[in-house]
């Protein structure tokens, strides 16, 4: 490839095509958009119904009660013979009773204090602290069961999909769809990093590094490079100026 019209980066940025076009060929569309759709429903579906899961998990006394015994044991164990007063806050039970540091016992204490108003001594504050933080134990356990859940399903829906490739017509079509969804995402990884460069190159630090894009890119004069079209156009760095 002659240098004179394609500079370092247009080389990178051509074999990172070809490579991405090979791998989408081969890996195909299907499993991908799976993988990608996957991730994201897992994320959403697992936060937004955490809290009702855990709450089904409590109703029916599943594992909630032996972590609430746990704590509440522990904190009470830990407050024998410290000489709390019947009046101590939830802060001072949190810090006493389970070794918290102080900004974690506080903040916590908030958000106990919010759900149970109604405290009157040390016992009542151990149980609602135990009641609250078994409640968020049960609610990081119900998102990794409902995430788990999901991920089984998306590893059978990836495995019809090795099914449905083994029709040739069916792979070729998928391989083309592979093919341009790589590209696809390897171009907008590559306006990504365009548009950080192109910030990169008002600072004063990255002088040394801008000349050598300058030369590379060719920026000051008129002649053509791959790079020079995605960093001067660059949709991503022209959209974030319109609307900051």
């Amino acid at each position: 490839m002659d240098l004179k019209i394609c500079g370092l980066i247009d080389i990178i940025l051509i074999v990172g095509t070809i490579i991405f076009l090979i791998l989408g060929f081969k890996k195909g569309a299907i499993k991908k958009i799976i993988s990608l759709a996957g991730i994201l429903v897992i994320l959403v579906f697992s936060i937004i119904y955490c809290g009702q899961f855990a709450q089904f998990l409590i109703h029916h006394n599943v594992i909630y009660p032996s972590i609430y015994g746990k704590i509440n044991t522990n904190i009470l164990t830990n407050l024998e013979n410290k000489g709390l007063s019947a009046g101590a806050t939830v802060g001072e039970v949190l810090k006493t009773g389970l070794n918290i540091p102080g900004f974690i016992a506080d903040m916590i204490g908030k958000g106990v204090t919010n759900h149970y108003p109604q405290l009157t001594d040390v016992n009542s504050v151990a149980d609602a602290v135990s009641g609250y933080l078994a409640t968020m134990a049960m609610n990081v356990i119900s998102f990794f069961i409902l995430a788990i859940g999901l991920f089984v399903v998306i590893l059978i829906l990836k495995l019809i999909a090795d099914m449905l490739r083994t029709n040739k017509f069916v792979k070729a079509v998928d391989g083309i769809l592979g093919a341009v969804l790589y590209v696809t995402i390897y171009a907008a990884v590559v306006c990504f990093i365009f548009c950080i460069l192109s910030y990169f190159m008002r600072c004063s630090w990255f002088e040394g590094a801008k000349k050598w894009l300058e030369v590379d890119m060719q920026l000051n004069t008129n002649k053509f490079r791959i790079s020079k079209a995605l960093y001067e156009g660059n949709i991503l760095r022209r959209l974030l100026e319109l609307f900051f």
